[in-house]
């Protein structure tokens, strides 16, 4: 009788190096999202499978450095780590910069002092953070219950964020003394140039509350300001007004008290270069603007309060109410060397683009993207007409006395939704970037297909994309997200 070696299924994974799973362990720390306390317990979860995993775990402090204390449990009574636990991760970061979340789904509540203490240590810490994210609510409810103030004022020692370059903060509605406490982070904050204000909305109380804590907010270093909700004139108008090295800045829905709207008074911001309006969606109204007797503005409006002279890239993504008069008032009084445009208006879309309203008053473009921002549900909520023949024999027009493309002659990157070409038989879409190939110039040109995951199981549904691989041999920078690899290794080449 022979004997037969045995060897355990698992026997090869007890020969893979450290190195190798730490790679791994990083990975699986990286697809969490900023701020989401999901991404440490994957990583505690992994140190528990076995010695091996958790020795490297334990000596890998990168797994352990976004650090998000979080109340999201019914009654808002507990969060998540404890106290305890959150010792632990920030033992075993050990001394580098983090990335932190103060974040709450529900109105917490402090019936102990457990969910308070934990809170007094996640602030004691904010001094290694380089990204922060503050829910106002939680310091609120502490500032607010009076049974708990004196142990508040004595945890809530806030170290100077001298590494923060980014600032998530919920506005606040009126100051108190939480205010003066929060204000310790940028005290200073010498790498400071982000920041980013959520809520329901946001008034003017917002900016003073910031403005006029023990320590004002450093607005002026600011290179980037991202209003994440519905917004006041006012605010807006005080925000912009004070941050005038602005490189970029993000815009949701505008309100105005019509009681005392005067119109806009625009905010010339001679560093800016990038403005994105985006539409959020959200279930039902906003009760405070309501309270406040606020009424929403048109989306595109929000362009009469800023003149931008130096601006480079616009990015505009709603449902309704382009208006033509409006952008033609921004470019002009702007500037016309916008060089990459995303249009992505819903209710404006073919008509538009190849109007004189539109980008005919860009002739600098080079990236024009018309691909839909909006994914999951609420993209269910809007519908697009496809793109159909006009605006593609616009886009192959090549004007003979001048030696250009009509529109958008210096186009270099065109980014769009397959399910948006229209008709997959015609081939016109093959044909305009066909020719735009045809005569680009030394650099090329590029084309980014997206939702290419819609593009159906019918040939009539395979066609154009066909013919747009067979263009790859003629050079065609062509991305298409996500990959088909069957259609990848067929036409590889």
């Amino acid at each position: 009788m022979s004997l037969v070696p045995t060897l355990s299924t698992n026997w090869t994974i007890r020969f893979v190096p450290a190195e190798v799973w730490r790679r791994i362990f990083q990975f699986i720390a990286s697809t969490s999202q900023p701020f989401d306390p999901a991404g440490i317990v994957d990583i505690i979860r992994v140190s528990h499978v076995c010695s091996t995993w958790r020795d490297v775990a334990n000596n890998s402090p990168e797994l352990w450095t976004n650090v998000a204390l979080s109340f999201d449990q019914e009654g808002g009574e507990h969060c998540f780590p404890n106290e305890k636990l959150l010792a632990l991760i920030l033992g075993k970061s050990r001394s580098l910069p983090l990335t932190m979340g103060l974040v709450s789904t529900v109105q917490p509540m402090f019936r102990s002092v457990k969910g308070m203490k934990a809170v007094g240590l996640f602030l004691r810490t904010t001094h290694r953070a380089i990204m922060l994210k503050l829910d106002s609510r939680v310091l609120d409810v502490i500032w607010e219950d009076t049974d708990s103030g004196v142990l508040a004022k004595s945890s809530l020692q806030v170290q100077p964020a001298l590494l923060l370059e980014g600032l998530v903060l919920g506005s606040r509605h009126e100051a108190n003394d939480a205010n003066d406490v929060v204000s310790e982070l940028w005290k200073p904050a010498p790498f400071m140039r982000s920041l980013t204000l959520f809520d329901d909305f946001i008034g003017e109380a917002t900016y003073y509350s910031l403005e006029s804590s023990q320590f004002p907010f450093p607005f002026r270093q600011l290179t980037k300001l991202e209003f994440t909700c519905r917004i006041s004139t006012d605010a807006v108008k005080a925000f912009l007004t004070a941050t005038p090295s602005l490189v970029e800045v993000v815009f949701d829905l505008l309100y105005a008290d019509f009681k005392n709207y005067r119109g806009p008074d625009p905010t010339e911001l001679s560093r800016l270069e990038t403005i994105s309006i985006y539409q959020e969606y959200r279930n039902g109204e906003d009760e405070f603007a309501k309270f406040l007797h606020f009424q929403e503005l048109p989306f595109m409006h929000t362009l009469e309060f800023i003149k931008a002279p130096n601006l480079v890239t616009l990015r505009l993504s709603f449902d309704c109410g382009w208006d033509a008069e409006c952008f033609q008032k921004f470019v002009t009084e702007s500037s016309r060397q916008i060089q990459h445009f995303h249009f992505d208006i819903t209710s404006a879309f073919e008509s538009v683009l190849v109007g004189e309203e539109c980008i005919e008053l860009l002739p600098s473009l080079r990236t024009l993207d018309l691909s839909f921002r909006q994914v999951g549900s609420a993209r269910k909520l809007r519908k697009r007409n496809p793109i159909g023949e006009e605006f593609l024999e616009a886009m192959r027009h090549w004007d003979t006395s001048d030696g250009r493309f009509t529109l958008c002659p210096h186009l270099e990157k065109l980014v769009i939704d397959y399910g948006a070409i229209g008709d997959m038989n015609s081939a016109l879409f093959a044909d305009m970037i066909r020719e735009r190939l045809r005569r680009s110039g030394e650099g090329g040109f590029s084309l980014i297909l997206k939702e290419a995951n819609m593009l159906g199981d019918t040939p009539e549904s395979h066609s154009e994309m066909i013919r747009l691989l067979l263009l790859r041999k003629s050079g065609l920078k062509l991305t298409i997200e996500p990959a088909i690899e069957w259609m990848e290794e067929l036409f590889h080449y």
